[in-house]
């Protein structure tokens, strides 16, 4: 120390040397805080603030004092500066590499068990749920008497939707049904007339038979009267004379009268005939008219059951099974046929993902799928691979574009890809869900590539055979 009266020595310092010893042992605290772990790095700082404040206030007492304890400080500093951290420590120690080693192998597992995630599945957000929209339309004209439904209700195939004024067709139906009486009494009629023919025919039949029979009577009696004519004529002679000339009279006479009558019955014969003949036109006729009348029947009978179902549609009834929606139909409106009234949605709804054309070299039917809705996060659905559209969206888009006309710009297309939900009893079966799950949610499929198809192609419905073509 310096032996200069006019500084101020460490005794005669205010405070005392005890004092300032404190404040050194302080400052010694502080700097070995600094060199604890990261979390109590903080609480040195306020303590070093403290300290500084108090550092501030005995600056002023003795600043030849304090300078020869900071150097000491500092000799301290540097001395625990050369020694390493507790970190430093950990991590140089066995147990720390053991543990670095067990997160690096972590890590790697994580990324190739990524890695192979991302090579077999295969996903998109550009995909929504869809369904069968069946749009419900009047057959007939009318007024609308009555609703039975509302929007977004539940009905089942064949349920009353509404009913129209049903007046005009119950006498469009009285109207037919009159005709149709009056055409089976025209058959009633022609059917007579038909059996008159008939006996007509029998009657001339019967006529031809006897006029026939005395046509050969008659021609009998001409060839005997011929016969005796011809014997008295030859008997009768200038050298014989065997008979008189009255008997040769006479039996030309009957000769003559017998070919009058023989004559007479052929007309009758002809006559006959001629009269079966009109009585067989006559037939004809009355069965055609019987079959006019028939086919008139069934024009009618056809009239009627037509006019029976205009009256039945005048009662709208639901297609099929699901719920309503889109209604636009009130009571006393006027409806025309074809005319959209309401929607009926069923409850079977599937996936439509439009997948790149990139992901799609291993996609195949029947493969499973994860399905998550973003209206049922805490949800995910399964489903399996329904069909692949034969063709890119922009194929069948209203203006698909023309590669031909010299602007041509490559970009990845996107094809349709149906997946079906599954209706089973597992976790992610859609049962349950029906009613939920509407057209035209966002969703994001995951296609499982390493998943084999169980069910081949497409599983198709059994059609009906179509009709026979009638030849001409």
């Amino acid at each position: 120390m310096s032996s200069n009266p006019s500084e101020p020595s460490v005794e005669n310092a205010p405070g005392g040397p005890d004092v300032l010893g404190q404040k050194l042992d302080r400052i010694a605290a502080a700097l070995e805080k600094l060199n604890t772990l990261s979390e109590q790095k903080d609480n040195g700082k306020e303590e070093d603030k403290e300290e500084k404040k108090g550092d501030d206030k005995g600056k002023k007492e003795g600043e030849k004092d304090k300078k020869e304890g900071d150097d000491k400080d500092k000799k301290e500093d540097g001395d625990q500066k050369k020694k390493p951290g507790k970190f430093k420590r950990f991590i140089t120690s066995p147990l720390g590499i053991i543990l670095i080693v067990v997160l690096l192998a972590v890590l790697v597992i994580a990324g190739l068990a990524l890695w192979h995630y991302e090579k077999t599945h295969e996903s998109t957000d550009d995909a929504y749920t869809t369904g069968h929209t069946h749009m419900v339309s009047p057959r007939v004209q009318g007024l609308v008497l009555e609703r039975w439904v509302d929007d977004n209700q539940p009905v089942k195939a064949g349920d009353l939707l509404i009913k129209l004024d049903p007046r005009d067709y119950e006498v469009s139906l009285e109207r037919a049904q009159a005709s149709l009486e009056q055409s089976e009494a025209q058959v009633l009629q022609a059917q007579g007339q038909l059996s008159q023919a008939d006996a007509a025919i029998l009657q001339a039949k019967a006529q031809v038979t006897q006029a026939r029979a005395g046509a050969d009577q008659a021609g009998a009696n001409y060839q005997v009267a011929g016969v005796n004519y011809g014997r008295n004529k030859s008997l009768f002679t200038k050298d014989t004379r065997a008979v008189a000339q009255a008997d040769v009279d006479t039996t030309k006479s009957q000769f003559d009268a017998t070919q009058a009558a023989f004559n007479a019955a052929k007309a009758n014969v002809e006559a006959a005939e001629s009269n079966l003949k009109a009585a067989e036109a006559t037939r004809e006729s009355r069965a055609g008219d019987l079959v006019a009348a028939k086919a008139a029947v069934e024009v009618a009978r056809s009239n009627v059951d037509n006019a029976k179902l205009q009256l039945s549609y005048c009662w709208v009834l639901a297609p099929v099974d699901g719920r309503v929606s889109r209604r636009t139909v009130e009571v006393g409106q006027q409806l025309s046929p074809g005319q959209a009234i309401m929607s009926i949605t069923p409850d079977d709804v599937w996936v439509l993902a439009n997948y790149k054309e990139t992901q799609l070299e291993q996609v195949r039917v029947g493969q499973r799928v994860k399905i998550a809705i973003d209206m049922f996060k805490k949800h995910p659905f399964t489903g399996r691979v329904d069909s692949i559209q034969n063709g890119s969206g922009a194929t069948y888009s209203l203006l698909p574009p023309d590669n031909a006309t010299g602007n041509f710009t490559k970009i990845v297309q996107r094809v349709p890809v149906k997946i079906t939900f599954d209706h089973d009893d597992g976790p992610g079966s859609i049962k349950g869900f029906e009613n939920l799950v509407v057209p035209g949610l966002s969703c994001e499929p995951v296609i499982d590539l390493s998943s084999t198809s169980d069910r081949g192609q497409r599983v198709t419905k059994d059609r009906p055979a179509a009709p026979e073509r009638s030849s001409q």
